[in-house]
């Protein structure tokens, strides 16, 4: 039978966790609200209790020992990982349900976060909370409930919603086209361009389909989010390729312009992502909405429409 004594207190397992954090005894006392002695001597008991050195004494100083500095990276995820819990508790506990969402950046700010109040008008009791999805997606090492990605599907041990293409299109503001004289596709090449990091070859690929000079398709500023390319974009600091579902508001107000040329279709999709298994209520009602907001074919073939209508009605 495992021994209860090898399992220290939270209390013990807290205090290690701050003095370890500032390597600092003192720093520790200030913001746990506890003498610098008890802070020395919890840390003590914990050592004993797991028959190593956390710490090393040089003068007035602590420092981490090896076996010290291991044990507080692990611990320091396993304490978030109780917040975390104990904050799902609380939630379920009460009326409401919250979602955690793990989504990219741009696609939150520019599609997802100013649909909401649509989806809490019709299930007020239903809270969100986002983070940044900057890895691969994994629900068994991180901790959220859901995932928006961009790629092929093809996720380990989930289910996936399909929600679209990233189809792309060259624009501008106004003032920057009549300031380097764009009217067409063929004056892209006399005029700065803008870059999104991570799609390198998106201007290439668009010269090539127009069947235009790539020359330039290499030049010009890089920006590593949607949302920033956007920004720089309006600013007219260039014309840039951004999928249009992104900047839906700005084409239609005209801040933003399609300046012509063919429209880069993605290979590659967004999808909504959620584990294998059974789905709680609240989280499968989002699911569902998700899909039919984004998934209207009509809609789609439409709002296309309305860009080759906006296209030639300005030329």
């Amino acid at each position: 039978m495992y021994k209860r004594k090898y399992l220290p207190s939270l209390t013990l397992l807290r205090s290690f966790e701050c003095a370890a954090r500032h390597e600092s005894f003192t720093m520790a006392s200030k913001e746990l609200h506890l003498t610098q002695s008890a802070i020395s001597r919890q840390v003590k008991e914990l050592e004993e209790l797991l028959n190593i050195d956390l710490f090393r004494r040089v003068g007035r100083r602590v420092l981490l020992t090896k076996a010290g500095r291991a044990f507080a990276s692990d611990l320091s995820v396993d304490l978030e990982r109780i917040r975390r819990s104990t904050l799902k508790a609380v939630s379920a506990g009460q009326e409401g349900n919250t979602i955690h969402i793990a989504t990219l950046p741009s696609f939150a700010s520019k599609w997802l976060i100013p649909r909401l109040p649509k989806f809490e008008l019709k299930h007020p009791n239903i809270e969100f909370s986002f983070t940044t999805l900057n890895s691969q997606i994994n629900f068994k090492a991180q901790e959220y409930d859901v995932a928006i990605g961009f790629g092929d599907g093809g996720w380990p041990d989930t289910e996936v919603t399909d929600l679209g293409p990233e189809d792309a299109i060259v624009v501008a503001t106004p003032q920057f086209c009549s300031r380097h004289g764009i009217t067409n596709p063929d004056d892209i090449c006399k005029a700065p361009i803008l870059h999104l990091e991570d799609r390198p070859t998106m201007w290439p690929e668009w010269f090539e389909k127009n069947k235009l000079a790539s020359h330039s398709a290499l030049v010009g500023k890089r920006f590593n989010e949607y949302s920033m390319l956007i920004s720089a974009t309006l600013s007219s600091l260039g014309s840039a390729i951004i999928p249009s579902f992104l900047i839906d508001p700005e084409l239609r107000s005209k801040q933003l312009i399609w300046v012509g040329g063919e429209i880069l279709k993605s290979e590659s999709h967004y999808y909504v992502v959620k584990p294998s298994g059974a789905t709680p209520p609240h989280l499968q009602k989002f699911v569902d909405w998700l899909e039919r907001e984004s998934t209207e074919a009509e809609r789609e073939r439409s709002y296309e429409n309305f860009l080759r209508e906006q296209l030639y009605r300005d030329n």
